[in-house]
């Protein structure tokens, strides 16, 4: 098994992918004070941040909510092997939705493209709790 058909993989993929993103929000938010659209002050209030600043922190945020869920199913199942080649593709899928969603939320503001690729995080996160929870529940 290469480290590509490791369920750990899309885990570790997606941590990268936020490291990315807090390093945007820091590039976004030194660039605002630089350009002094903000103060450091205003970083303090939650809604301190330029409108780009605000989606980048949202999106971020957007990182630890529902797909927190598939990686801790991750953590329950992969010592178990309870993962298929077809589940470690929903992982995948998981990471690239995750990747997309950040394009959409932070490069436009088309909410409605951006719910249509939340949904396939949602369905991904769905797959894998669900493949879990039948792997390790009593039947």
């Amino acid at each position: 098994m290469t480290w590509l058909g490791s369920p750990y993989a899309p885990l570790f993929a997606h941590f990268a992918w936020v490291m990315g993103l807090y390093a945007l929000l820091t590039a976004v938010r030194l660039d605002a004070v630089r350009a002094r659209r903000a103060a450091l002050r205003d970083f303090v209030r939650a809604d301190g941040d330029t409108p780009l600043g605000a989606r980048v922190a949202r999106n971020l945020a957007n990182q630890f909510e529902l797909p927190m869920f598939a990686w801790i199913a991750v953590a329950i199942g992969a010592p178990q092997a309870l993962f298929s080649p077809i589940d470690l593709a929903v992982l995948w899928i998981l990471v690239v939705a995750r990747v997309a969603h950040s394009a959409v939320q932070i490069g436009t503001t088309n909410v409605a493209l951006r719910g249509l690729v939340y949904t396939a995080t949602a369905l991904a996160v769905l797959w894998i709790v669900a493949r879990v929870a039948l792997g390790v529940l009593p039947q």
